[in-house]
């Protein structure tokens, strides 16, 4: 009778370390599923991070580009200007 008793002891022991066990791996789970989540949001950042230093970058091109065209058209429009005066 003795040895029941221990081995039901036993038993319930192992239950609760399974139920334990059950417990620990639901939240690892919940854990890796939430850090899923926010390293997605973070790739998810980092390309519109990317997008918008593309844009920058051709816009800043573009930028140079007609920086330089007007210098060239200011230049052009000074000679004129140094001529209509003779």
């Amino acid at each position: 009778m003795q040895q029941a008793q221990e081995a039901g002891a036993a038993l319930a022991e192992i239950t609760g370390a399974v139920a334990q066990m059950r417990e620990s791996n639901t939240q690892i789970a919940v854990a890796a599923e939430q850090q899923s989540q926010v390293a997605e949001e973070m790739n998810r950042a980092v390309v519109s991070i990317r997008d918008v230093t593309e844009n920058t970058v051709q816009q800043t091109v573009a930028s140079a580009t007609t920086s330089s065209e007007l210098a060239t058209l200011a230049g052009e429009l000074s000679k004129a200007i140094g001529q209509l005066k003779l």
